[in-house]
């Protein structure tokens, strides 16, 4: 992009640009729809702020600019591989959820737009049950009746985190919507003052 503008050297919004064209797709345009448009802010307004309040300096950005099939997106910072906790692991499904939860908590009902969001969070969840990655401790079961139970009973305590987290943050949540529907994208510096009062910045 820098050298079809005709610049000698690269800037932080031309990796940022390329990054979200690798991930994403080539297509960007305008959301033109105001109910549309309002659905996706709240959508991807939970996503940040619970990814903000419960890993501070974690998010790249948030957009509700369409881009491939996402209609819009919050972009997490890439980190370097670690050993995932249970409450770290929880913590990620539940701001998987957020913006389903969101939806329904203001617009009444959720829209087909959480389909992917829905299997990624089971995934996580089936992983750990699959290791044993309990909240009460270690344990490991062979049933499958049991197996659909300790995954239905995780996905309802991060279910609960999550509409507990936006409801305890309705101030900070409707600024986020606001910001988006104005902005169209916010950097996640912006996010994290939004949410928190400060401007964190990003974990490298």
């Amino acid at each position: 992009r820098a050298v079809r503008e005709g610049r000698e050297k690269i800037e932080a919004s031309d990796l940022d640009y390329a990054l979200d064209r690798t991930i994403l797709g080539t297509t960007s345009r305008a959301l033109n729809d105001k109910e549309t448009k309002r659905r996706v802010a709240i959508h991807e307004s939970g996503h940040a702020l619970v990814a903000a309040l419960t890993k501070p300096g974690s998010i790249r950005k948030a957009t509700i600019i369409p881009r491939g099939q996402a209609l819009g997106y919050v972009a997490p910072i890439p980190k370097e591989l670690h050993l995932s906790t249970t409450s770290e692991l929880l913590d990620q499904v539940s701001m998987i959820l957020a913006g389903g939860v969101a939806e329904r908590m203001y617009l009444g009902e959720h829209s087909i737009g959480v389909s992917g969001d829905v299997q990624q969070a089971k995934q996580i969840i089936e992983q750990m049950v699959d290791t044993g990655m309990l909240q009460d401790g270690f344990r490991l079961t062979f049933d499958k009746g049991k197996k659909a139970e300790q995954m239905q009973a995780l996905f309802e305590e991060a279910l609960q985190k999550t509409e507990q987290l936006i409801r305890d943050h309705e101030p900070e949540f409707q600024a986020l919507v606001e910001a988006l529907m104005k902005k169209e994208t916010l950097e996640g510096e912006e996010v994290q003052e939004i949410v928190t009062g400060k401007r964190t910045e990003v974990v490298s």
